[in-house]
């Protein structure tokens, strides 16, 4: 009967412990999804990866180890999965320009409804001085996308604005949208009525247009922190 006993005490202490465990990973937060990180060195390269991240089943980070030209327009399609797509390059500390090649007129990334396009860490330059007839903005954001700017990117250098929000979201954490034009409205970003804007840190400088060289707001803008320069 001794024996029986502690063989029951220890099924006892076994399935305590098992329920303690299942109740930690149900009460636990929710970790990180998993994410995949894909490298490019060329335009075609970069085309593929933004395809394939509409079907990823997590996020996806797209990492460019150099410079290329951007020769059409990108369209950052919606995740099946609800994915985040991140382009950044692949050495924070040495970042890459992707330039505007003046092939066509175009929104250098164009973010679909249910899209949601993170940059940090990239140059994204509009070559404004040899596209000088090409007014497309370096990003363009449609109805129900997202977009997000962090530490390390910089919009610059482009006649047609930097970004465009046309019934999206637009998040600026960091980053820069620098020297930038518009012969109409909205230089540095421009935000139409049922878009919003919140920038909560980063820099808006350098850029003119005839209404709102820094930005042009007839939706929704929060301002908590960053800054905007204006133009002298």
């Amino acid at each position: 009967m001794k024996h029986n006993k502690t063989n029951g005490m220890n099924t006892g202490a076994i399935f305590t412990v098992a329920i303690i465990m299942i109740l930690a990973l149900l009460l636990a937060p929710a970790s990180a999804k998993a994410q995949t990180t894909v490298y490019v060195n060329s335009f075609a390269e970069l085309q593929d990866a933004i395809t394939s991240y509409g079907t990823a089943p997590s996020d996806t980070v797209i990492a460019v180890t150099a410079g290329f030209p951007i020769t059409s327009g990108l369209s950052i399609p919606a995740n099946a999965n609800g994915a985040t797509l991140t382009v950044r390059s692949a050495n924070a500390a040495n970042p890459v320009a992707l330039t505007r090649d003046c092939n066509d007129w175009y929104d250098l990334f164009y973010v679909n409804y249910g899209a949601k396009l993170v940059l940090e860490n990239i140059i994204i330059d509009g070559n404004k001085d040899i596209c000088a007839d090409y007014t497309g903005s370096l990003i363009s954001v449609g109805g129900g996308g997202e977009f997000t700017i962090k530490d390390g990117a910089v919009l610059t250098n482009n006649r047609g604005g930097g970004v465009r929000v046309g019934y999206g979201a637009f998040t600026m954490t960091g980053g820069k949208i620098i020297g930038n034009m518009a012969d109409y409205e909205g230089g540095g970003v421009s935000i139409s009525y049922g878009s919003t804007f919140e920038m909560s840190g980063g820099e808006i400088s350098g850029n003119s247009a005839m209404y709102g060289g820094g930005v042009l707001n007839c939706g929704t803008f929060t301002m908590f922190g960053g800054e905007i320069i204006r133009r002298l």
